[in-house]
């Protein structure tokens, strides 16, 4: 029989080797545990910010150097409460250099093709 650590250790590895999945900020559900969400940085204050991802906002716990504005993709752990989510980042990406209609075409092609 397996006591509270082991099944904790257990479930934090599985969680570890889970992949990020590719979601709008919409479709997120309480199910979902690792997120990659792709938006433009609306706001930035107190180790948080603010990620538009042209529907829907969501919060991002987590500083970065990037400036309001910069287009990026966020990796992380979806926090669900309530009526909302916010994401515990991991770390993102800077896609400033980036064909942003050209890459949000590709990316709603791939996840809408799961």
């Amino acid at each position: 029989m397996q006591t509270q650590v082991e099944k904790l250790r257990l479930r934090m590895t599985d969680e570890f080797r889970l992949p990020y999945k590719e979601k709008h900020i919409r479709d997120l559900k309480n199910e979902d545990i690792k997120v990659a969400i792709l938006g433009t940085i609306t706001k930035k204050e107190n180790g948080r910010l603010s990620l538009d991802d042209g529907d829907k906002s969501i919060m991002i716990n987590m500083e970065t150097d990037l400036q309001v504005g910069s287009f990026v993709k966020v990796f992380g752990n979806l926090l669900a409460y309530d009526e909302d989510f916010e994401i515990q980042g991991h770390f993102l990406k800077n896609l400033d250099n980036t064909d942003k209609l050209l890459y949000k075409k590709a990316m709603n092609m791939i996840i809408n093709s799961k």
